[in-house]
């Protein structure tokens, strides 16, 4: 008797791990729980936004610029989580592409400081509009997340 239920007890969890494999495979779970490319961004506007926010430091975007321009067009150009798949968040994530690479430009070009700082400070708050809906979708009581990075 024991034998049976230990058997049962493997193929319950044999089928169940299989359809969390599934469910991850085709996306319905998993891209709702995580999206990489936005916590990827995340990680380099953090480097380049604090020392500017802190100690008004812009050596870090002056030289990762051309990487900050690289991530936000790796973000725009990915696939995107089901509940933030609409045109709202594709327009937030091409605006944050395009200032990222004005940007870059504008570092490359050598503007002034408080220009980059300005431009530097407008697309880490794109950045959070991003990272807002990305918190509130699916959502029913419409509780507000805050988040300080």
């Amino acid at each position: 008797m024991r034998y049976l239920l230990f058997v049962a007890l493997i193929a319950f969890i044999s089928f169940s791990c299989s359809e969390k494999s599934k469910e991850h495979e085709e996306g319905t779970a998993e891209d709702d729980i995580e999206w990489k490319e936005m916590d990827e961004f995340h990680t380099i506007m953090a480097d380049v936004y604090h020392p500017l926010k802190d100690s008004n430091d812009l050596a870090p975007i002056k030289k990762e610029s051309g990487n900050f321009s690289a991530a936000a067009t790796t973000w725009a150009q990915a696939k995107l989580p089901s509940k933030v798949d609409n045109e709202e968040t594709k327009q937030l994530l091409a605006q944050l592409e395009d200032g990222a690479q004005a940007l870059d430009k504008m570092v490359k070009e050598g503007s002034a400081d408080e220009e980059i700082a300005a431009k530097l400070t407008s697309l880490h708050d794109t950045f959070h509009s991003i990272m807002e809906k990305w918190h509130k979708a699916g959502k029913e009581d419409g509780a507000e997340e805050h988040h300080d990075h």
